[in-house]
């Protein structure tokens, strides 16, 4: 007789209902940790604007122009770092620069351009907002500053053209911050009856003159950098102004300045101040030839003075961070250019491989974005001497990186190449490099 098996309970035949509930529930979660490693993939670039409004920037630093301003809630793609900025994309495809000290953060006021003054003697102007920050600049009781952005206890501020942090008990507001950047209705006017008419200057280059207060309307003019207009009334974050030639329109509070700054518009290279760096000097010596007979310190100083001359016969004023053989720090050449702003530095250099003749040829060196076209332009004429050019290009060093003023940085041959060196040491090639960089100027300013 067949002995009878009995099923244990795992051999048992689940009920048809319970099997199609466990289904379910697999594929349900399945679904969320698919859904869930989607979020934290997105989650690592994507960003919501939390304070109120936040400036959308054409580069990575409070320099650039304000494209637009965004405002809280908007949802923004993180495309790249550089410089404590993010550069982002919006969701209609727009692309810009803020700052990654706004972002999760509602403390930070939109003001821009309000005009204040320091209070007192030995105020220290600091490269961010905090005690800790490197002092840039002492400033003197009654000094005039503009500041661009509040957060927490301290104001960022423009002083002629240096930008820094100053703590904000530390300075006296004296025009009444606009921070309702949609308010454009009559009731928020300010007629200049009503406040002592002002000057202000336009901050850029072609600065859009508009038909009415927003972004969006027509433009009546542009103006170049430096031009002063008077303010005839105030709608929210915009100007509405008279320009020179009797001309009026609406103008954003974000490209204006209250003073001139001292880099007013350059039209050619006579009204031009540059300022021309040696590399290294003193007991670092740079690189040096095969056989040591010459040194990278030398032959920057003996181009610089041929580049010196030449621009001065143009009328251009040169400025030198070095005249001998005298040991100059990094920062104290960038801070030589931020303390007396020539309208370019350019710094003098020639390269060196470990390795003898794998390397030939001159680069131009630039950090940020709004120095492309002066590489590019200076870059175009040392393509004309008889070193292979190996272009334009980005590099993160020092005195460009810490520099306010527009910045080059230009490597014109390899010391360790014997083919290079042979025109690296002679008069001749050095005089080309002194025309080449001179031609290149003189188009810039053009």
């Amino acid at each position: 007789m067949e002995q009878r098996k009995i099923k244990t309970p795992d051999q048992r035949q689940e009920p048809k209902d319970r099997r199609h509930l466990r289904l379910f529930l697999v594929n349900l979660l399945i679904i969320v940790l698919v859904l869930f490693g989607v979020g934290l993939l997105r989650g690592d670039n994507q960003l919501v604007v939390e304070a109120a409004v936040v400036n959308l920037r054409t580069g990575p630093g409070i320099s650039y122009n304000v494209d637009q301003q965004l405002p809280q809630g908007t949802q923004l793609t993180i495309l790249e770092e550089k410089n404590n900025w993010y550069k982002v994309s919006l969701a209609d495809g727009s692309k810009g620069w803020i700052a990654n000290w706004l972002i999760g953060n509602t403390t930070a006021s939109p003001n821009t351009n309000i005009a204040a003054t320091v209070k007192a003697d030995n105020t220290k102007l600091r490269k961010t907002g905090s005690s800790d920050g490197e002092v840039t600049q002492t400033l003197t009781k009654g000094t005039s500053v503009t500041i661009t952005l509040q957060q927490d206890n301290w104001s960022q501020v423009q002083v002629d053209d240096q930008e820094g942090w100053i703590k904000s008990s530390e300075l006296t507001i004296t025009t009444s911050p606009t921070t309702d950047s949609t308010a454009t209705t009559d009731s928020s006017a300010t007629t200049a009856s009503d406040q002592q008419t002002q000057t202000i200057y336009t901050r850029e280059t072609s600065t859009n003159v508009r038909t009415d207060a927003s972004v969006n309307s027509d433009i009546v003019t542009t103006l170049e950098q430096g031009i002063g207009v008077k303010v005839l009334e105030t709608s929210g974050d915009w100007f509405k102004i008279e320009t020179p030639d009797g001309q009026t329109g609406w103008v954003a509070n974000w490209v204006m300045d209250y003073q001139k700054t001292s880099n007013a518009l350059v039209t050619s290279i006579a009204e031009a101040t540059i300022m021309l760096d040696a590399g290294h000097g003193g007991e670092d010596g740079g690189a040096s030839t095969k056989n040591e007979r010459y040194n990278e310190k030398d032959l920057t100083l003996s181009t610089v003075k041929k580049v010196q001359a030449a621009l001065e016969k143009t009328g251009a004023k040169v400025l030198l961070t070095r005249d001998d053989d005298s040991s100059v720090g990094l920062v104290a050449r960038s801070d030589m250019s931020n303390a007396q702003k020539p309208d370019v530095f350019i710094s003098i250099h020639y390269d060196a491989t470990e390795d003898a003749n794998i390397a030939t040829g001159t680069h131009t060196f630039y950090y940020y974005d709004r120095d492309q076209q002066l590489a590019t332009i200076v870059n175009r004429h040392l393509a004309d001497l008889p070193l292979k050019n190996n272009g334009a290009s980005f590099n993160d060093l020092s005195v460009t990186r810490e520099n306010t003023q527009p910045a080059l940085l230009l490597e014109l041959g390899y010391l360790s190449t014997d083919s290079d060196v042979s025109y690296i040491i002679t008069d001749s090639y050095q005089q080309q490099v002194a025309d080449a960089i001179t031609a290149g100027l003189t188009e810039y300013f053009q």
